[in-house]
């Protein structure tokens, strides 16, 4: 049998190589474990927000339970220092 030389162009018909199955599985994986770290820091974020909504829940609730105690001492104070006023004046009167 006689091998015949290829011509120019039945050289230029070779299929062409499957670099794009390849190169898209890597991204596809790639893809993959980028959903999974979206995922996880979509729920450490979801966390964070609900601590963050507890604690600012809690110090407003401090914050308004401390203003009542001031307003409660402050009441306090004044009524005492008026009584105090009141009696010092009472007891400076007879020798005025």
């Amino acid at each position: 049998m006689v091998r015949r030389a290829r011509t120019e162009e039945q050289q230029q018909r070779r299929p062409p190589v499957a670099i794009g199955a390849p190169t898209g599985a890597i991204g596809g994986a790639t893809g993959a474990i980028g959903g999974a770290t979206g995922a996880i820091g979509g729920a450490t974020g979801a966390i964070g927000g609900a601590t963050s909504a507890i604690g600012g829940a809690t110090g407003g609730a401090t914050g308004a339970i401390g203003g009542a105690t001031s307003a409660i001492g402050g009441a306090t104070g004044g009524a005492t220092g008026a009584i105090g006023g009141a009696t010092s004046a009472i007891i400076r009167s007879p020798f005025t």
